[in-house]
């Protein structure tokens, strides 16, 4: 039976081309030479190689600026905790994820405030909001760049340019646009870049991190004051602040050749064809009863997510028949309660499908064959 993989937006499958055979024979090589004098030079080499691939990626301009933690969420509560303090006030979104407003929220109850941007039911937002939220305590804007449940992109240039203007630190979950869409940080100036080496950079599992602007790290106290050894406002030693222990060289390498081969194709070319296969999705599914697509039915500001509300169906039930059949997707409330309760589908939450650049034409139109089958079905259910 042939199998379809559309859950891209939890981790991706499959991977950049022998990926895991190329990380193997690096392992291999790596400790067949232990003892050569250029050993841990080979290493701290590829490490800043990959550090500058991240920048080039997103086209930020200090290579040195990059930290490496095991996961986004690792990341994102680095950045929170290491800035945020008591009194000061931070802005969100009202459907912000669950990985970003734990880490908040738990800071509430020690005297932090916090204000939510009200967002649509397809998670867009009114930018000339902001300004009416922003008082003399407030301290950043956190915001994911692609909403894990609508797909909707939000405007990170407006956004950007707004912090900027009000000297707030800006934040930005880019672990479910990093790859797939083109981020420029010239034009949006954010202070953080938040990256998931496994979702659609299409690297391993266990490797994460940010990519950091000079004013975010140095307000940044040391990793869970450890390394409190060094200067709260040292730049010269970013990686002894924020970097904990031996680095998983491992999956730093498993990154380094993911992103050579994104960069090779272009980020522009996959988003191409992540837009071709998301029209085609939305225009077919469009056809179908009892189906409603959240967020827009174009690919105006959206993303290769598209989530669906079945009227009739629990998602399980749908997930599991659409398993039977070897397509897997994904199910559920994805870390989001806040967009879920929005649109009502809490507590089952959804089915949400998403791509990445190695699924085709064939794979959606085979997806929503079985789809509307299992509609027609419904009452066998």
């Amino acid at each position: 039976m042939r199998t379809i993989y559309l859950n891209n937006a939890f981790a991706s499958y499959p991977k950049v081309p022998n990926l895991y055979e190329n990380i193997f024979k690096y392992f291999r090589m790596l400790e067949s030479n232990r003892n050569f004098i250029g050993y841990i030079e080979e290493i701290k080499s590829m490490i800043e190689e990959t550090r500058g691939l991240l920048c080039r990626l997103v086209n930020f301009k200090k290579d040195g600026n990059v930290v490496f933690t095991s996961n986004s969420t690792l990341a994102i509560n680095m950045i929170l905790k290491g800035i945020l303090n008591k009194n000061d006030h931070v802005i969100v979104s009202s459907v912000e994820n669950d990985v970003i407003m734990k880490p908040i929220n738990s800071m509430i109850y020690n005297g932090l405030d916090i204000s939510k941007i009200p967002c649509t039911e397809s998670g867009e937002l009114d930018t000339t909001i902001i300004p009416r939220l922003i008082n003399r305590h407030t301290k950043a804007v956190v915001l994911s760049h692609v909403s894990n449940v609508s797909g909707t992109i939000l405007p990170l240039r407006q956004i950007g340019d707004i912090c900027a203007k009000y000297n707030l630190f800006f934040i930005v979950d880019a672990s479910q646009s990093l790859g797939t869409i083109n981020i420029d940080n010239e034009d949006i100036h954010a202070d953080a870049i938040i990256f998931s080496g496994n979702k659609y950079l299409l690297g391993p599992e266990g490797i994460g991190g940010f990519i950091g602007s000079d004013k975010l790290i140095n307000n940044m106290s040391s990793v869970n004051n450890i390394n409190s050894q060094v200067p709260p406002n040292s730049m010269g030693a970013i990686n002894e602040k924020l970097e904990l222990g031996t680095l998983n060289y491992i999956g730093i390498y498993g990154l380094n050749l993911a992103l050579k081969f994104l960069l090779n194709i272009g980020i522009d070319n996959i988003k191409f064809k992540t837009d071709e296969l998301t029209s085609l999705l939305i225009n077919e599914l469009l056809n179908i009863d009892n189906i409603q697509i959240i967020g827009k039915s174009n690919n105006i500001d959206r993303s290769c997510i598209v989530s669906l509300k079945l009227n009739s169906l629990n998602p399980i039930t749908v997930h599991e028949k659409l398993l039977e059949d070897g397509i897997y997707t994904g199910v559920g409330l994805f870390s989001n309660s806040s967009h879920n309760k929005l649109i009502n589908t809490f507590p089952n939450g959804l089915v949400r499908l998403s791509f990445n650049y190695f699924n085709t034409l064939e794979d959606i139109i085979i997806t929503v064959d079985k789809l509307n089958n299992i509609i027609r079905n419904s009452k066998y259910y």
